[in-house]
């Protein structure tokens, strides 16, 4: 029987579609952006306030299965300092790029920003691997100037801003962010993540493909 043109593209949206949903590969890396509103902090006498990247290995020793790439910072009405400390396996600045893999215990990088800051913003592109006993955690938190988290609403008591617990059934929606408690040193500071745009595009675009295909073949199952 001839294949016609709509059918050959119905089975690749029928592929890519699976792919999507169901293939660990096509799940391997979680991107999303993250931003936080740090306003308030401009007036707040407990700075200069920082921004702490972490990524602690769950792994017994620490073995590198994970890395978080973090790209386009932006610090709005401010820029970037100085490091105030980074630790293990940590790779480059919040002025460009940073990237750490657990091959540490903890790997970190806490650096500065200048006091008008009123918002940040960067991607996150962390891959997906279960390690063991514990899982690897990336996390973002803000520092006050004796370079402690401030206190946040983290269920967990890490007063993380954002929280990614790593494992291959990942999914964006493990990713957690908080804000910080009105009663701490610096309230008023809000954190959002939300998926990376064309990521979110490929899958609608995968799942409307399939759905077109599923319509077309039961309108020609009733006609016939």
């Amino acid at each position: 029987m001839k294949t016609t043109r709509f059918q050959r593209l119905c089975g690749t949206a029928v592929l890519t579609g699976s792919l999507l949903l169901a293939s660990p590969a096509s799940r391997a890396n979680i991107v999303y952006t993250v931003t936080l509103d740090v306003a308030s902090l401009a007036a707040n006498t407990n700075g200069p306030f920082s921004l702490d990247l972490a990524l602690s290995s769950g792994g017994q020793p620490a073995n590198g299965l994970n890395t978080v790439v973090l790209t386009n910072f932006l610090f709005t009405n401010g820029s970037a300092g100085a490091a105030d400390f980074n630790t293990g396996s940590e790779t480059g600045s919040m002025t460009s790029s940073v990237t750490l893999t657990s091959s540490s215990f903890d790997n970190e990088l806490s650096q500065s920003f200048s006091s008008g800051v009123t918002r940040i913003s960067f991607n996150v592109n962390e891959t997906s691997n279960t390690d063991n006993p514990a899982l690897d955690q990336f996390s973002v938190s803000i520092l006050d100037g004796g370079l402690n988290n401030i206190a946040t609403t983290d269920p967990n008591g890490g007063n993380t801003l954002i929280l990614s617990n790593i494992s291959t059934t990942q999914t964006f929606a493990s990713v957690s962010a908080y804000r910080s408690t009105a009663a701490g040193d610096a309230p008023g500071v809000v954190a959002s993540a939300v998926p990376e745009p064309t990521s979110v595009a490929s899958l609608l675009a995968g799942l409307g493909a399939l759905g077109l295909c599923a319509w077309k073949k039961t309108r020609r199952a009733v006609a016939a």
